[in-house]
């Protein structure tokens, strides 16, 4: 029924602020994952509550990050995390337009592609042709994971990074290959 989808439209668009709010360690746009210092868990507010976010936390993307205590996030800009919520607000929006919520669509709608483009242009690397999570000082993480192909699938990519992408690493067997797209690079 119509209140029911308005009111979890309504549940979802908090959710999706959330992470521009609680998630932006560096303030520059671009997201990390974290860990809040609230609740009693056994590792709340720390560098392996911040990795357990991503359900990626033994993924070696994350060894060389450091977990900013005043930040509450990690010191790596995510890849992955950022385009899942480019996808998010997109999904976000046309839910939202059929709620006839207007103003919260251009709202997400710029915020999703605010963040696209900060994908595309500052978390590709090319030097290896990949997208990949960027430390606040710059530096390109050096293990990459399938999050790597998430500008992809989300539609961020322009047309030459993800032919660049294809023919440097799935069709030349790092991530391609018997068991194409695995965990890691097969030369990690």
């Amino acid at each position: 029924d119509g209140g029911e989808r308005s009111r979890a439209a309504g549940v979802l668009l908090d959710a999706f602020g959330w992470w521009f709010r609680a998630r932006d360690g560096n303030g520059n746009g671009l997201l990390e994952y974290g860990s809040s210092p609230v609740g009693d868990g056994h590792f709340v507010h720390t560098r392996q509550a911040a990795m357990d976010e991503s359900a990626n936390d033994n993924s070696p993307v994350h060894d060389e990050a450091r977990f900013d205590l005043a930040a509450h996030t990690l010191d790596v800009e995510d890849v992955g995390l950022n385009s899942l919520l480019v996808h998010e607000g997109e999904l976000l929006a046309g839910m939202l337009e059929e709620d006839g919520r207007g103003q919260d669509v251009r709202r997400v709608t710029d915020r999703a592609a605010a963040l696209a483009e900060a994908v595309r242009t500052r978390l590709w690397d090319p030097d290896r042709e990949v997208f990949a999570g960027r430390h606040w000082d710059g530096r390109f993480t050096r293990s990459l994971a399938p999050t790597s192909f998430y500008p992809l699938l989300a539609g961020i990519a322009t047309r030459a990074q993800a032919e660049a992408m294809v023919r440097r690493w799935l069709s030349d067997g790092r991530f391609g290959g018997s068991w194409p797209v695995a965990g890691t690079p097969h030369d990690d």
